[in-house]
């Protein structure tokens, strides 16, 4: 089943062909159940796919929309088949803006807010709150580290305005630092997240083999000389699903991660390396960005699948630097 299929099923009313078994559902009055049969009788019983309409925007694994009595639901694909159920009020003084935001992050640390130092969550918030006349969250798909720039970060928040989402980006851009932007804004579905509704994301770190510039030093990592037919060989093996320990930091319980596409760009001294996947760990890319270079260079004797199958971090020590990593591209 795609989102396509998912829609029509919703809309004509019976998905219960299509229950995941560990389904879970979350109703607008707080109540939770889990399992095909738990949740189907919610759904039958108080009737929430009658009159359902889809919301105009599309996503690959969600399909959001309002039923007839005037609940907003979201409902999510896991392994082709239903997985999660969200269904809630919308409070009618709220709307839920998605704006896109593209920023050099060199003098960010990361987008995370933290006390007492820059970062991109903080600035966005501070330009927005007055405009809101209130304490405004803004939550982001990626939380990107310190140094590391964007040109597509996708991020949400909700306000009391009226006025439309244009005139949002316009006001932000007016109040907003040159390194931060606000690319896109629109009007979004209530139930909508930045974070929890990704199904891929694209980054992109960039490596220039030339004569070091000091205008660049920011937004590239200069390695000299490097083998492209063994950096080119050794990408390929990145692709697929991996237990990824080797390559992190952090305590996150799994580490098993899905790399769809792993590919080289050269274009004369500047090489381009392209990671597509489902979601990455802390630090992953520009671990294996380090391990990847250090291959290319012959300093490291090892290649990809010996570092994956070991499962720990004694030879992936080294991590490339921050300001060679973009965030490209956020699928929803």
């Amino acid at each position: 089943m795609d989102a396509r299929e998912l829609a029509l099923a919703l809309q004509k009313g019976d998905i219960s062909d299509f229950l995941h078994h560990s389904i879970a559902i979350k109703t607008d009055d707080g109540t939770l159940a889990a399992g095909r049969e738990a949740v189907a009788a919610i759904l039958r019983e108080h009737h929430l796919l009658d009159g359902f309409v889809p919301a105009s925007e599309t996503f690959q694994a969600t399909v959001a929309g309002t039923n007839g009595a005037g609940l907003a639901l979201k409902v999510s694909l896991f392994d082709g088949m239903i997985g999660k159920i969200i269904v809630k009020r919308p409070d009618p003084r709220k709307r839920r803006i998605r704006m896109v935001v593209a920023y050099d992050g060199t003098a960010f640390f990361g987008f995370q807010r933290q006390a007492a130092l820059r970062s991109v969550q903080a600035e966005l918030e501070a330009a927005i709150a007055p405009v809101n006349d209130a304490p405004t969250t803004v939550n982001g798909a990626s939380r990107t580290d310190t140094g590391v720039h964007a040109y597509a970060q996708v991020v949400h928040f909700d306000s009391v305005r009226e006025f439309d989402a244009e005139r949002w980006r316009m006001i932000l851009n007016h109040a907003l630092p040159a390194d931060l932007h606000v690319v896109s804004a629109a009007v979004t579905h209530p139930l909508f997240h930045s974070r929890f509704d990704v199904f891929a994301k694209e980054y992109r770190y960039v490596i220039d083999t030339g004569e070091f510039s000091p205008l660049r030093r920011n937004s590239c990592w200069f390695t000299g000389p490097l083998d492209l037919t063994v950096l080119k060989r050794e990408m390929k093996k990145v692709e697929g699903t991996h237990d990824f320990t080797s390559f992190c930091r952090g305590d996150k319980d799994s580490k098993i991660r899905t790399i769809f596409e792993a590919r080289v760009e050269s274009d004369g001294s500047t090489i381009t390396l392209v990671f597509c996947g489902h979601g990455f760990l802390h630090n992953m890319i520009r671990l294996l960005v380090a391990s990847l270079v250090a291959m290319a260079q012959g300093r490291l004797d090892s290649d990809i699948e010996e570092l994956l199958a070991a499962k720990n971090r004694e030879r992936t020590q080294d991590l490339a630097p921050a300001g060679g990593l973009y965030l490209v591209r956020i699928d929803y």
